[in-house]
C-alpha cells in the first residue's frame, strides 16, 4: 500500500514539474523577439514594439499584435495620391455602433491618431459618419461617400479586413478584429507588411 502510495505521489509530482516546464518554454518563448520582414518586436507589458525609420528619424512604435498574427486579415484595392498627401486625415466612426464596441473603436482610433500624428506629421481629426444627437455635436460629420479628402472609415462589422479606395481607408471587423484593422493598416502604411 504504501509503495502505490509514493508512486501516485511521483506520478503527480513528474506531472506538476513537467507543466511548470511546459508553461515556463511557452511564456519564455512569447516573450522572445521576433523577426517580421528585417523588423525586430520586442514585447514589453501588453504590447510589441519594433523600431520604424520615418525620413530621418527613428521611432519606436508600438502594437498590440504581432505581423504573424495579422498575415489573415485582408487587404483590398488602392489608396490614390489624395490620401497618401495632405497634412489632414480624418478619422470617422458610427456614433451609434454597438456599446460593447465602442472600447475597440476608441483604442483603434487612438492608434490610428498616434502614429498619423506621431510619425507621419499628419494631422488626424476625429469625426462621425453622421450626426447623433449630441454624440457628435462638435465634431465634423463625414464619411467616404461625402468627401474627396484623406479619410480612415471605422466600422465595426464583419471581419477584420483592410479596404483602399481612392482617398477612402476602410477599417473592418468586430472587437479585437477591428484593432487587427487598424494595425494591419498601419503596419502597411509604414511598408513593414504588403
Amino acid at each position: 500500500m504504501r509503495w502505490k502510495t509514493a508512486v501516485v505521489i511521483a506520478i503527480i509530482a513528474v506531472a506538476f514539474f513537467s507543466s511548470y516546464l511546459i508553461a515556463k518554454k511557452l511564456i519564455s518563448d512569447r516573450n522572445k523577439p521576433y523577426t517580421y520582414n528585417g523588423f525586430t518586436f520586442e514585447k514589453e507589458g501588453p504590447l510589441w514594439y519594433t523600431q520604424v525609420q520615418v525620413g530621418k528619424y527613428l521611432y519606436r512604435v508600438p502594437f498590440h499584435h504581432l505581423p504573424s498574427e495579422l498575415e489573415n486579415v485582408s487587404v483590398s484595392g488602392t489608396a490614390d495620391r489624395t490620401f497618401l498627401s495632405g497634412e489632414k486625415v480624418y478619422i470617422t466612426f458610427n456614433p451609434l455602433a454597438e456599446k460593447s464596441e465602442m472600447p475597440y473603436i476608441f483604442v483603434a482610433v487612438f492608434d490610428l491618431e498616434t502614429n498619423l500624428l506621431s510619425y507621419f506629421g499628419r494631422t488626424p481629426e476625429v469625426a462621425c459618419t453622421f450626426q447623433d444627437g449630441n454624440a457628435c455635436l462638435n465634431h465634423t460629420i463625414i464619411n467616404c461617400t461625402n468627401t474627396t479628402a484623406p479619410i480612415i472609415q471605422i466600422e465595426s462589422e464583419g471581419n477584420a479586413s483592410v479596404i483602399l479606395r481612392g482617398n477612402c481607408i476602410r477599417l473592418r471587423g468586430r472587437g479585437d478584429e477591428l484593432i487587427k484593422a487598424a494595425e494591419r493598416f498601419t503596419l502597411l502604411y509604414y511598408g513593414i507588411m504588403r
